[in-house]
This record gives C-alpha cells, structure tokens and sequence, in this order.
C-alpha cells in the first residue's frame, strides 16, 4: 500500500493552502490524506492546566473541523486527522498505516 500524503495544519490560511494542495495531490495519487495538528507541551507552571486543556480541546476541534470540510470538498478521498501533544519534531513517524 502506498503512503498517505501528509499535511500539517495550524489554522493559518497558508496550512489551509497546503492542505488543499495535499488533497488534490492525494486524489490524484489515489492514496488517503492525514492531517496532522501538533501542539508542544507547554510547562504547567508557565500556563495553567485549564488553559492546556483548552489549547488541546481547540487543536482537536480545528482538526475535527478541517477533516470534515476536505471530506465535503473532496468526496472521493479518505481523509484522516490527528491531533498531537508533542512538538512537531519529536513526534515518531507512524508506521504500516
């Protein structure tokens, strides 16, 4: 099985451009798209818990919300999200998927 092609996502209007790019080019591949929101993990002692909370519930809501348009705009592509607590550096490749 050929790889998904990967886009980051941030909320920014150049993510979303990238994005779209990797959707056209994954329909025209024939492979699944992954869309990837990374937060890195911010000291509770700088910013309180309730507000960590809420940066995740936020990044996982935007890619929630990304997800569900490309699949709107893109019918025929499998399109996946994930949000990650790790910088965007120090998260491992995913494997066999």
């Amino acid at each position: 099985m050929r790889p998904p092609v990967l886009a980051g996502i941030d909320g920014s209007e150049r993510a979303a451009a990238a994005a779209d790019w990797a959707a056209r080019e994954a329909t025209l591949r024939g492979v699944p798209l992954r869309l990837l929101h990374a937060s890195p993990q911010l000291p509770e002692a700088v910013v309180p818990g309730p507000a960590l909370d809420r940066l995740q519930e936020m990044g996982e809501q935007l890619v929630q919300r990304t997800v569900t348009e490309f699949a709107d705009r893109y019918p025929d592509l499998e399109v996946e999200g994930e949000h990650a607590d790790d910088s965007p550096g120090r998260r491992p490749p995913r494997r066999g998927t």
